[in-house]
């Protein structure tokens, strides 16, 4: 199998649990910034919980059925671009730790990097839907 392809479907669970927690238990996120409060904005809360697990599904129906739903992708992957810029701007003006930058910053670019590849490699049978 494909380990480019298996990021979709490992991404797209890491997204649907990671966006369960956040929206079940928000202030998980204390364990990795004590300072960081996660329901100083419940809306923002809310909404960014329901976009990740939105992802995922997105991400999972792309593993089944790609490459029919690769534009899905790529949008999936200028939000991680996205997440990735504004944790590194808030743990470079000291926003948030160093833990919590890993935890959302770096995931974000490791899964963009990944699934950009992946695109890359099916470039000449894209359905771009």
């Amino acid at each position: 199998m494909d380990p480019w392809k298996l990021m979709l479907l490992f991404g797209g669970i890491l997204n649907i649990f990671g966006g369960f927690i956040s929206l079940m238990w928000p202030k998980v996120f204390k364990c990795f910034d004590e300072d960081f409060d996660p329901l100083s904005n419940p809306m923002i809360g809310l909404f960014s919980a329901g976009v990740a697990m939105a992802f995922g599904g997105g991400y999972i129906y792309t593993y089944f059925w790609e490459p029919h739903n690769l534009s899905l992708l790529m949008l999936g992957v200028s939000v991680r671009c996205w997440a990735f810029i504004s944790s590194f701007y808030c743990f470079r003006t000291g926003k948030i730790s160093r833990k919590l930058f890993l935890l959302v910053g770096l995931e974000a670019i490791l899964f963009a990097v990944a699934f950009v590849i992946y695109a890359y490699q099916r470039r000449d049978i894209l359905t771009w839907s």
